[in-house]
């Protein structure tokens, strides 16, 4: 028995002995603790020596971006962290094919959203899952390439196709407005963004008509 408590006690020393031989910690997060030691550590990129699971994957996520390197993406433990990171170097690459990987639905729209609409490549706003994001999509490619076939993928096709025949002067494009109203409104606009009052006599509603005589007239 007394030979057992000298084993407990011999290391029991042993261990104090390790502890106290353990060098201290040194640097700019050294006098910190807790959150306060995380986010410097995430300053540092010491991601490796941060407690907090989000704050680490956050952090290597910022290693990836600073090191790009989408490899280091994958040392991310929560799964949304991880889709976040990669959407991030498959937009900055223009590489649509990676968006598929990715899991989670809010990162997967904004990826195929932003490599759509930075390439105006209107294909791939069709993968877009959320309603609003697909139809931003479309709407975005629309008014940038002044192509009004994408107008009957947009909220409003009517004021799709008026704001691009104002944007391209095309008094023609004007027809292709649904709503009898809207489409001589559109040509009394592209008159005026022409200057030109000859066109006057093609819009079909004697009232606007007027109205576009009387602008050029008190010009």
């Amino acid at each position: 028995m007394k030979l057992i408590s000298i084993i407990l006690i011999s290391l029991a020393l042993l261990l104090a002995g390790c502890l106290t031989n353990q060098p201290a910690e040194t640097g700019p997060c050294a006098g910190l603790s807790d959150s306060a030691k995380d986010e410097c550590y995430f300053e540092e990129l010491s991601c490796s020596k941060i407690k907090n699971d989000k704050v680490r994957d956050s952090c290597v996520a910022e290693m990836a971006k600073v090191k790009d390197d989408v490899v280091v993406c994958d040392l991310i433990v929560d799964s949304a962290t991880k889709d976040f990171c990669t959407q991030t170097f498959a937009v900055k690459e223009g590489d649509y094919e990676v968006c598929m990987d990715i899991k989670t639905p809010y990162w997967q729209n904004n990826c195929f959203n932003s490599i759509a609409t930075d390439t105006n490549d209107d294909t791939l706003c069709a993968f877009i899952v959320n309603d609003k994001q697909r139809i931003g999509c479309y709407t975005t490619i629309a008014f940038e390439t002044a192509n009004i076939d994408l107008c009957v993928f947009t909220e409003d096709h009517d004021f799709c196709v008026f704001t691009i025949a104002k944007q391209t002067k095309d008094f023609k494009l004007c027809e292709e407005i649904e709503n009898t109203l809207n489409q001589n409104a559109c040509r009394l606009k592209v008159a005026k963004e022409r200057n030109d009052q000859s066109l006057c006599k093609e819009i079909k509603i004697a009232d606007l008509v007027q109205i576009c005589n009387e602008y050029f007239d008190s010009a």
